[in-house]
């Protein structure tokens, strides 16, 4: 599973720096399991940053695939010692939060003005009014979406393997409009796609990059902070939605999200629901 690293050489140099492991493959089917793998072999306390130049049989959450046979999105698993995590529930949108920062900071690099994207700075957790206005922005709880028209940009996965946390982040980097199936056409959008001047060349390498960063400074945030930043860029406040808690769906507006706490969702009917933030999940029958 060798591969021509040149692409990942920054990702290679902030592995390197952070001291993680980074293992570069030209095909797989799932970066999970080679993460997973290496964790097994190394133990819980050797991080791992798994990337694949193709990936053939992703998955991601509620058992929906994440495949790229064309290279051209960004398969990435990293692990984390799940000693050092002491809130599973904040972790999901720690990672979230840093996909879409990354996704963020990505599209700044091409110097085009008026992005929306946060200013570059190693604190986003003290993001101003105009990051609250992003180009992006996080659908609960940590996809990372075009606030414009709700089309998919990121998405994450974690799962756990004995004693650690196993953390995909698929980004959509170098697609252009026709290369989408006809299940995702209007529902899915990548980097290029959203700012034609990013180099194509060296995108996915970038972006690779930027994620590593960007999820490693956000989780050594306080929970608040983290907080703070993903309600700047949450996207679902004033949208019908469907929930689903203790085996009952609630459809209705979202009034509210508490990220660490709750989601309180008006029925059809009038009345409220205050849902438990960390054991409530979003139907997504519309969403790719």
């Amino acid at each position: 599973m060798s591969a021509d690293r040149d692409e990942f050489a920054a990702l290679l140099l902030a592995g390197e720096r952070s001291g993680r492991r980074v293992v570069v493959v030209d095909e797989c089917a799932s970066t999970q399991d080679i993460a997973k793998e290496h964790a097994t072999k190394l133990g819980a306390g050797s991080d791992v940053v798994v990337v694949a130049r193709r990936q053939t049989a992703g998955r991601g959450r509620l058992g929906r695939t994440w495949a790229d046979t064309v290279q051209t999105g960004l398969a990435m698993s990293l692990t984390l010692d799940a000693g050092s995590i002491h809130d599973a529930g904040v972790l999901s949108l720690g990672v979230g939060l840093g996909a879409c920062e990354a996704c963020e900071r990505v599209m700044q690099s091409s110097g085009a003005p008026n992005l929306g994207a946060a200013e570059p700075s190693r604190d986003i957790g003290t993001v101003g009014a105009r990051d609250a206005v992003a180009a992006l922005g996080l659908r609960w709880p940590n996809d990372v979406v075009e606030r414009s028209r709700g089309r998919k940009l990121a998405g994450v996965l974690i799962e756990r393997s004995a004693d650690v946390f196993i953390i995909g982040v698929g980004i959509n980097v170098l697609q252009r409009e026709g290369d989408w199936p006809e299940a995702l056409r209007g529902r899915a959008a990548s980097l290029l796609e959203l700012e034609p001047r990013l180099d194509g060349a060296s995108l996915r390498g970038l972006a690779a990059a930027e994620l590593l960063g960007a999820i490693e400074r956000v989780l050594a945030m306080p929970a608040d902070r983290i907080a703070r930043g993903w309600s700047c860029r949450d996207t679902l406040v004033g949208t019908r939605r469907a929930f689903e808690h203790g085996g009952t769906r609630i459809v209705g507006i979202v009034e509210a999200i508490d990220p660490l706490s709750h989601l309180i969702v008006r029925d059809d009917g009038g009345s409220l629901h205050r849902l438990p933030a960390l054991s409530t999940s979003m139907v997504h029958d519309d969403a790719p």
